[in-house]
């Protein structure tokens, strides 16, 4: 069975595959990131580590779910050319473990990491 169809069977993602860096279109919306693929509107499906974000207006992004992404490492840059930003939120819309809401503002990026509890994170920021 290959990794792909293991994750979508079993409901869970050890680590995501990396597939390159995944394009996302939030479209303005709040956007959940989703180990598996369902129906819902505003859901992502994670396919790998790197992320480039663009928002589409400011958005909420929340993470996925803590006790399913133990040892989860995710990369993300907001390619808005406008003032558009992302806050990253816990899978429940809280605050990180840190005891904040990162916002990734334009052309900044993020890295977010989970210890299968807590998700923390911290921006990196544009200095050129």
């Amino acid at each position: 069975m290959s990794q792909l169809s293991a994750m979508i069977a079993g409901n869970t993602l050890p680590r995501p595959m990396n597939r390159g860096a995944q394009a996302i279109s939030a479209g303005g919306a709040e956007t959940t990131l989703v180990l598996n693929a369902t129906s819902t509107s505003g859901e992502v499906q994670v396919l790998g580590e790197i992320m480039l974000i663009d928002p589409g207006g400011s958005i909420d992004l929340k993470l996925t779910p803590e006790a399913a992404s133990k040892g989860m490492v995710f990369l993300m840059h907001n390619t808005d050319t406008d003032a558009e930003s992302i806050t990253v939120e816990s899978s429940s819309g809280g605050n990180l473990g840190n005891g904040s809401k990162p916002v990734i503002a334009r052309d900044e990026a993020g890295i977010f990491f989970c210890d299968g509890t807590n998700w923390y994170g911290y921006v990196l920021k544009n200095v050129t």
